[in-house]
């Protein structure tokens, strides 16, 4: 409704009673890679721009070498490196089931 950015509103009309620390604190923690999936969650990752074609063959030649180690194919790979370390395993786990199906 306010998006992730706006904790001022949150704040205001669903939470009054909680900090704006406090809200950026509770949306870290549901965003962290050991959370189940939930809409905050969904929400920061889609708001996270479609990889490219050439992102994603970076992506698999990443894999090859580093295995599912996200980070060091992040690193590693300088031209992810914008790119969330979450993001880059949803992305893989969907380029995998995608080569699967062909």
């Amino acid at each position: 409704m306010f998006g992730i950015e706006d904790l001022a509103s949150v704040r205001v009309h669903l939470m009054p009673c909680k900090t704006a620390s406090q809200l950026r604190n509770r949306m870290n923690n549901l965003r962290a890679r050991r959370q189940a999936p939930n809409s905050i969650k969904e929400f920061c990752l889609k708001r996270i721009a479609p990889f490219t074609l050439e992102e994603e063959e970076i992506l698999r030649v990443g894999v090859l070498v580093y295995g599912d180690e996200f980070r060091r194919v992040n690193t590693n790979q300088n031209l992810l490196i914008n790119r969330p370390i979450l993001a880059l395993s949803h992305v893989w786990n969907h380029v995998r089931k995608k080569s699967l199906m062909a």
